[in-house]
């Protein structure tokens, strides 16, 4: 449901409600488990989730003066499930956004928001073999503060260039968890450009990094925290684009490319000295070629290749062979490494 209103020439509120119900009527059998391929265990059930979710967004929007405009909301997501820790979580977040062109060429905005997600009390679920840490929480079901910001600036330089810088902020504190996931923080800085180059010709390029940390403890004895872990990743993107007009009102070519680049550090603290993980990375590489011509004005033929590289180093999989670990069988996974062409060719018919 969605209801929007005019109240006045500068004020406008707009709410929205969403609800989606998933009963999930699988039967619940017992089965009988097997470990190490030894003996037979407990039998054990299967456990058929199911969910029911309430959104509800809230928020008004005013205008100071033609140069200057303000929007304040509400959001409230309610969420109820079945056989997990908790029954029931609702998660409210406020925030206000100012937006502003301070002089001719350069529009500002800032936003800022804090959201708090409580729960109706965490349990471990009963039957489950082997039995959770009764002091575990779940990050997607742990009692969590948020708080996130975020700036942004537009900067017409001339007639035919524009660029756009910003950055984005946010903090997690998972305050009631003792064991899990306890804290995380993302920063994330973004550049685009947009250049006219001529009326036929556009060129555009955009920059990225983001950077994630976050910090967990966990026990070994199945009782208070012994150890803790520290996750650091960092992903960079670049990206160019270029579209021109080879034929006016009949083709037009363009081509995108884009490079990725990720690392993952991992660092855990048990108390008794040791070796570092290794570090986690990735690569992405990706060209784009297309045109776009139209045939008659309701018939448009369209034509694309797009190559992509991707490779990754992971010591989790690297070097881990089905009898590597002594005990362990396993499937002798590797880390995802490959390459891809994809030719399209496709039409268009409009009605």
């Amino acid at each position: 449901l969605r209801f929007t209103s005019q109240l006045s020439d500068a004020f406008r509120l707009n709410a929205a409600y969403t609800h989606n119900d998933r009963d999930n009527t699988t039967p619940i059998l017992t089965y009988a488990s097997v470990a190490t391929d030894m003996f037979v265990g407990a039998p054990r059930s299967n456990t058929p989730y199911s969910f029911t979710q309430d959104k509800l967004k809230l928020r008004g929007d005013y205008r100071i003066s033609d140069e200057n405009r303000v929007a304040l909301g509400y959001d409230r997501d309610e969420n109820r499930r079945t056989f997990q820790s908790v029954d029931r979580t609702t998660d409210d977040t406020v925030w206000a956004r100012l937006s502003s062109r301070a002089f001719e060429d350069v529009e500002l905005s800032f936003k800022a928001a804090h959201g708090e997600r409580s729960n109706s009390g965490y349990a471990a679920v009963a039957g489950l073999i082997p039995p959770e840490n009764p002091l575990m929480r779940k990050y997607h079901l742990a009692d969590r503060k948020r708080d996130t910001a975020s700036a942004r600036a537009d900067i017409t330089v001339s007639e035919e260039v524009r660029l756009g810088v910003g950055v984005d902020a946010s903090r997690d504190d998972y305050n009631a968890s003792s064991i899990g996931l306890t804290s995380g923080r993302e920063l994330m800085l973004s550049g685009d450009l947009s250049w006219a180059m001529s009326d036929e010709t556009r060129f555009t390029f955009f920059v990225n990094r983001q950077q994630i940390r976050s910090e967990q403890s966990g026990s070994s004895t199945f009782s208070t925290p012994d150890w803790s872990a520290s996750n650091r990743d960092t992903v960079d993107f670049v990206g160019i684009g270029v579209k021109h007009i080879a034929i006016p009102d009949k083709l037009d070519i363009g081509a995108d490319l884009g490079f990725a680049r990720s690392k993952g550090e991992i660092g855990v603290f048990t108390g008794v000295g040791g070796p570092a993980f290794p570090k986690l990375s990735t690569s992405l590489d990706s060209l784009r070629v297309y045109a776009t011509y139209r045939l008659k004005d309701n018939i448009t033929l369209q034509g694309s290749f797009w190559h992509e590289r991707y490779d990754s180093r992971n010591w989790q999989l690297d070097g881990v062979m089905p009898a590597t670990i002594e005990n362990v069988l396993t499937l002798g996974e590797t880390a995802p490494s490959y390459r891809v062409n994809v030719f399209r060719v496709s039409m268009r018919y409009k009605f």
